[in-house]
């Protein structure tokens, strides 16, 4: 990431479109994250998408290794907000990414990070959608700037068609033996939301 480039960080309250997961997200210490194996739906409502989920969720025996020297402290805070963000309902519909979003503002701002808010509301759902747009100016104005999105809504849950807790961002085993980070949203998106706001870390850093 070019020291030079202006970084900007979006966590939009809710999709625009339907995002497939494009990448092979390992959890922060080689734990792949999992949508529920009997409900999750990446790209769609409850009970459908499965094929799709699997595909996103199933595992290797053994998760690859991280590429990078990353030190262990930064690993555990990036699997600390992970759950964090899972474990905040943010089910759509209502909508309701308020209280998320605002813990988000408060740990960006005190990281250093210019901060914006953008409020849609939503009378008919009696809901706040709130979006953040952080912003770390880089050295150069006339470098490129690079943007890191990511949206904090979920799928609403049939909480009967789980068999984890769906907001309790369990860390257990798949069936192949492999620890996994289990919770509505880990992949359609917080994992991608995590990455973006870890990386924004990096930036500072």
């Amino acid at each position: 990431m070019p020291a030079d480039a202006t970084t900007l960080l979006a966590l939009t309250g809710a999709a625009a479109v339907a995002v497939r997961l494009t990448m092979a997200l390992t959890d922060l210490r080689n734990l792949p994250v999992h949508e529920n194996y009997v409900a999750a739906a990446p790209c769609g409502s409850e009970g459908t998408g499965l094929a799709d989920a699997a595909a996103a969720a199933t595992a290797p025996e053994a998760g690859p290794p991280i590429p990078f020297d990353t030190p262990q402290a930064f690993l555990d805070e990036a699997l600390s907000l992970f759950q964090q963000l899972i474990r905040a309902d943010t089910s759509n519909p209502p909508g309701q990414e308020e209280a998320l979003a605002n813990n988000l503002k408060e740990m960006l701002e005190a990281a250093g990070l210019e901060v914006k808010v953008f409020d849609q509301h939503s009378p008919n759902e009696g809901s706040t959608r709130r979006s953040l747009v952080a912003r770390l100016p880089g050295a150069a104005p006339e470098s490129a700037d690079l943007l890191l999105s990511g949206h904090l809504d979920v799928v609403s849950v049939n909480r009967s068609a789980w068999t984890k807790e769906p907001f309790g961002a369990e860390i257990s085993n798949d069936q192949h033996g492999t620890p996994c980070v289990w919770g509505r949203g880990a992949a359609d998106m917080k994992a991608r939301a995590c990455c973006a706001l870890r990386s924004a870390h990096i930036c500072l850093r």
